[in-house]
């Protein structure tokens, strides 16, 4: 289990990347739309497989993949080996002592300090919703949840640097982006678990670990777990740049347009 408390070491940390002109600076972005588009592909997936407690996670990739954004448009799909890379850096963040806001510095992803810091408050938040959940003790509404993330976007809204046509922005850019994808996707898996009529609500009814009927408690804790996996798929896409394999090389603008479909498609996965 993950310390209860954010104890960071990071030194010489740079404010900066290489610097793009292309890039607007202000604070009045509207990210909101990454949200929407994301719930918009979880739902053609509802609609396309009749029985979704039976279908298979290739069934439910094929689904996603068939989305096209009107935003976005039709991007190119991940594949298996893309999707599995992803997971693994999803499963480490969520099961090691490491914050996600640490790790995806350690990874040459993130160097701002404000955002490393917001990123491991995210993480902070979810283990405690988690842990409150498997207790039976509590659980966030998801406007309780928005109001603690509209806290940590408000942290680094400004110095926000963003391309709409490209898609490509700084790590502040990437983050408020990002919320704006947990925001939405907590507001969808919750109410699939308080709902069987809401859209997936069947599935998280009946596949719980066993395939037996979950318990409420079960069901919420379903839904944060798939929270928890749109969020750091977001930023684990091993194809939407950001991160060189050669230290040398500086990382390129990282493609959240790519990351949001590669996050819509991760969440279509989960078991």
């Amino acid at each position: 289990m993950k310390r209860s408390f954010l104890f960071i070491t990071l030194l010489a940390l740079s404010c900066s990347k290489q610097e793009l002109a292309e890039l607007s600076n202000t604070k009045q972005i509207d990210f909101s739309y990454y949200g929407t588009e994301h719930n918009a592909m979880l739902d053609l997936v509802d609609s396309l497989i009749t029985d979704l407690p039976s279908s298979t996670s290739a069934d439910r990739l094929s689904a996603a993949s068939s989305y096209v954004s009107p935003i976005f448009g039709n991007l190119p799909s991940s594949g298996i080996d893309e999707i599995e890379d992803g997971m693994n850096r999803i499963e480490y963040i969520t099961s090691t002592v490491v914050y996600g806001g640490s790790y995806l510095n350690e990874i040459g992803l993130i160097d701002d300090y404000e955002v490393i810091i917001a990123y491991n408050s995210v993480d902070s938040l979810l283990l405690s919703m988690e842990e409150q959940a498997v207790l039976n003790s509590n659980w966030y509404t998801p406007t309780q949840f928005n109001t603690e993330i509209d806290k940590l976007i408000q942290s680094v809204s400004s110095n926000v640097q963003y391309d709409s046509l490209s898609k490509t922005g700084n790590d502040r850019a990437l983050f408020i982006a990002n919320m704006e994808i947990a925001k939405s996707s907590y507001e969808y898996w919750f109410a699939a678990a308080s709902n069987i009529y809401a859209p997936w609500g069947e599935y998280f009814e009946i596949n719980s670990a066993n395939k037996t009927t979950a318990s409420v408690f079960k069901k919420i804790w379903m839904a944060i777990k798939r929270t928890a996996v749109d969020i750091w798929a977001f930023p684990s896409c091993p194809y939407c740049g950001g991160i060189s394999p050669d230290p040398s090389v500086e990382p390129t603008p990282y493609d959240l347009g790519q990351a949001w479909n590669y996050a819509g498609e991760q969440s279509s996965q989960v078991e």
